[in-house]
């Protein structure tokens, strides 16, 4: 790390991909941004603040969560069917009644990022969510976690045969 910031040239000449998987663990190493303690549970909104991805005044984390969202959503509103908050996570969507597909249904969009964990897996996550659920009283409710945009078209080929 330089005096100017988290840029390290050895790394740096490597290329961008190796420089920002040193960054990560150098701020994981020193409990920097993210991992300091007194930023957790604000991960999310600390994210979402600058974000340019806007549709109907909600903000998303990328351009494939909004899509996401524009496939399955009439129209986003926050903590009713987008960005549900359950004690310090949040869950991407529970579609409602008047919602284009998995109405009451909880999903989250969640492509898989290896070098940010390693050892996460499609099982890992989804039991990670479903443990969230079960735990706040959803037991009942059905979790989909979506890991790219070509399973939700596949999802929607098959609500339209339905």
């Amino acid at each position: 790390m330089s005096k100017y910031g988290f840029y390290n040239p050895e790394i740096g000449r490597k290329g961008g991909r190796i420089g920002g998987k040193a960054v990560q663990k150098t701020l994981k190493e020193r409990k920097l941004g993210l991992y300091n303690p007194a930023n957790f549970g604000k991960g999310i909104e600390v994210l979402r603040k600058n974000l340019h991805y806007i549709w109907s005044g909600v903000k998303f984390l990328s351009k494939q969560e909004m899509e996401c969202a524009k496939i399955m959503l009439s129209q986003p509103i926050e903590n009713l069917n987008c960005h549900i908050k359950i004690n310090s996570k949040t869950i991407d969507f529970y579609p409602q009644s008047n919602d284009k597909m998995l109405q009451n249904c909880f999903v989250e969009y969640h492509p898989l990022i290896k070098f940010l964990r390693p050892n996460e897996t499609a099982e890992s996550y989804y039991a990670e969510r479903r443990k969230i659920l079960d735990n706040n009283g959803y037991a009942d409710k059905k979790l989909v976690v979506i890991h790219s945009l070509k399973e939700i078209n596949k999802m929607v080929e098959a609500f339209e045969k339905e």
